[in-house]
């Protein structure tokens, strides 16, 4: 199974559930064979072999499925005990606490699997074996503790020994349950991981360095400023410098043809021209005029007089932009106008940078700029560069592109769309968005996530106290309190995870790239 299906596993475990349930209710309801051949029996054990044969099969991808099978051999033993004494309901109370936990343990596999294939599909690194217990400092230990406590009690309270087998079936479904809630949660704005532990341990690293400048800035130069001449409108400007670079596949070409879609400009019909400098755009329009796109060396061999236009071209080589000019040079020799372009950061990404500075994450950048144009937009953007030696690199996140690498041994995030032959080596997170404000979104939700996880947990095992005060003799022992118990505890380690999707911190729009 897979997807919401796999949520099919506790309705499962409560059909399961439902014959002792029903024996306990009704007295009337009758018992099926007798003795060895009693069909509660049976079916805990076809139960206890199957969630046996799923430890086999899983064990070299999940850790902690030794403690659901060690409650179920154990209960499965505390109902061969019963059933010599004699004693229906405690027998009853065994296969019914196998039932929740093979089914719960399966369905808490299933979810955490999920989460690793989907990761893995994006291009996530793939963890050695993942955890089936929430990383809560002290779990494992309660639950030697836990182990020994049934072992003993087992030999004297028989009946209850499946009582106090699992404190309640959400202790096993929390951490599944917030993985896959995460999983799908992420997953809806294109960032994936393939260990749940990685969120946790994201939150946990207060240093970041970004690998590469195109994380914050765009990729290629943008149509960033229009200068026509007196008589001339943007518009036209515009439209005659796509009109130019149709089948220009240039920075300068893309950046001009991506701007006349975006404000929607109608083109003008062009023809071809002759005897026009031929490293110039050049054609005709349909009232004979004849006009070119050139740089402003060719603007200067031509004998163009800059006029007015000297003042935006000097500002712009100050800054490292690229200029080109529309020309005309029939009937009359004269400069249309003057485009400018220029590296621009990414929509969101000073507000990204704000947003992680107020989470107390120091932001540095870690590599060169790619070439001189970068230097504004990075400056403009104030973000430190980083030291050698400031820190252990393998106590940062490193944030690349696809098709980069970082040997450091730091918790790596990739940042960008692209192919699964693009993105390797695999990350341990994947941001396949453009937008850099999903990296200050998923510290957040990192954080989030990891304040969640203790709670859940404490939460889920809350119901399993009302079983160890029956299993004391404080609550009258039935398959009804049992399953009510476990019923609950399985609602709160379900429904307490959702609050994540509730929580305002991923991008509520999913960019269109």
């Amino acid at each position: 199974m897979r997807g919401p299906a796999i949520w099919l596993w506790p309705v499962a475990a409560a059909v399961l559930a439902a014959w002792p349930v029903w024996r306990s209710v009704a007295p009337e309801t009758p018992d099926i064979g007798s003795g060895w051949l009693r069909l509660e029996l049976v079916l805990g054990a076809g139960l206890a072999l199957l969630y046996g044969l799923w430890v086999c099969l899983r064990r070299r991808q999940l850790r902690g499925l030794e403690f659901p099978l060690w409650v179920i051999i154990l209960a499965g033993g505390g109902a061969i005990i019963a059933t010599r004494r004699g004693d229906a309901q405690g027998a009853d109370l065994c296969v019914l606490m196998i039932a929740w936990t093979a089914s719960t343990g399966i369905f808490a596999a299933l979810a955490l699997i999920q989460s690793i294939e989907s990761g893995l599909a994006a291009g996530a690194v793939a963890p050695h074996r993942v955890s089936l217990l929430p990383p809560v400092p002290g779990l494992l230990a309660a639950n030697v503790v836990a182990m020994v406590g049934i072992t003993y009690l087992a030999t004297r309270l028989p009946s209850s020994a499946a009582i106090m087998g699992v404190v309640s079936p959400g202790a096993i479904l929390a951490w599944a349950s917030l993985a896959d809630t995460a999983r799908s949660t992420l997953a809806a704005r294109r960032v994936y991981f393939a260990h749940p532990g990685f969120l946790p341990d994201l939150a946990g690293r207060r240093s970041w360095r970004l690998l590469s400048p195109a994380i914050l800035l765009g990729d290629r130069p943008k149509l960033t400023g229009l200068y026509p001449a007196e008589g001339v409108k943007p518009g036209d400007l515009a439209a005659l410098a796509a009109a130019l670079t149709m089948d220009d596949d240039s920075e300068l070409g893309r950046a001009i043809q991506e701007f006349g879609v975006s404000h929607r400009i109608r083109l003008p019909i062009l023809k071809t021209a002759h005897g026009m400098p031929a490293q110039a755009h050049h054609a005709t329009l349909g009232d004979g005029a004849e006009i070119a796109l050139c740089d402003q060396a060719a603007m200067l061999e031509g004998g163009f007089e800059l006029g007015a236009f000297e003042e935006p071209i000097m500002l712009a080589k100050s800054l490292d932009r690229d200029v080109l000019a529309v020309v005309e040079h029939r009937p009359q020799r004269r400069v249309l106008g003057v485009l400018v372009f220029a590296i621009g950061s990414r929509p969101g990404a000073a507000a990204a940078l704000q947003s992680l500075q107020a989470q107390e994450v120091d932001v540095r950048m870690s590599a060169p700029a790619r070439d001189t144009r970068d230097e504004p937009a990075l400056k403009s953007l104030q973000v430190p560069r980083a030291a050698k030696a400031e820190e252990r690199a393998d106590e940062s996140v490193a944030v690349i592109r696809p098709g980069q690498a970082d040997e450091s041994g730091a918790m790596v995030v990739r940042f960008g769309p692209a192919s699964p032959a693009q993105a390797m080596p695999a990350a341990h997170l994947v941001v396949a968005r453009e937008d850099p404000r999903s990296l200050a979104d998923l510290a957040r939700f990192a954080a989030d996530f990891r304040a969640r996880v203790l709670i859940v947990t404490l939460l889920s095992n809350a119901p399993g106290w009302v079983l160890i005060a029956a299993a004391f003799g404080y609550l009258p022992v039935s398959p009804l309190l049992v399953t009510g118990v476990a019923v609950v505890g399985i609602v709160v380690a379900v429904a307490t995870p959702q609050v994540l999707r509730l929580s305002p911190t991923l991008a509520k729009e999913v960019d269109e790239e």
